[in-house]
């Protein structure tokens, strides 16, 4: 019995190879910040809608990872969790950046420094899982990561 847990611990986490990312990256945070951003654009090169339904992040980097979108009301720019994701129409993509759609972490353990990673789980309707490294870079628009490709 205890060769089939072997078994199952060796098992790949069942990646989506038809989604790839470019432009992604997380914004520098000051030392004692309790949240960050992570951005990305998400491409679905498949037949099929898909939905990015959460976000997970290793504990050692932040206590929980959210959807959030940016939206303007009465004159006032408000925050919100997507509780249904993000959807991803078959050859579509979706373009998480500053002043929209993003990721967002929650419960920082330290500051987020620029030359510095870390990677996100992301988690699809279908049950797939997609490792995504993330870099941090400073807000001054000079990203490095910008325009490399990633899947």
């Amino acid at each position: 019995m205890a060769g089939f847990f072997v078994f199952l611990l060796s098992l790949p986490v069942s990646a989506n190879n038809s989604i790839h990312f470019t432009d992604t990256w997380a914004r520098a945070t000051f030392p004692m910040a309790e949240t960050g951003a992570v951005y990305t654009t998400l491409m679905n090169h498949s037949q099929q809608p898909l939905t990015l339904v959460s976000v997970s992040v290793p504990e050692a980097v932040a206590a929980s990872a959210e959807i959030h979108s940016i939206t303007m009301s009465e004159g006032m720019m408000k925050m919100r969790e997507l509780e249904n994701g993000i959807e991803l129409k078959p050859h579509g993509h979706a373009m998480l950046q500053p002043g929209g759609q993003h990721i967002m972490l929650v419960g920082l353990k330290e500051g987020l420094e620029p030359g510095t990673s870390f990677t996100l789980t992301l988690h699809f309707n279908d049950g797939s899982q997609q490792l995504l490294e993330v870099p941090v870079q400073d807000d001054s628009g000079d990203n490095d990561a910008m325009g490399k490709h990633h899947h």
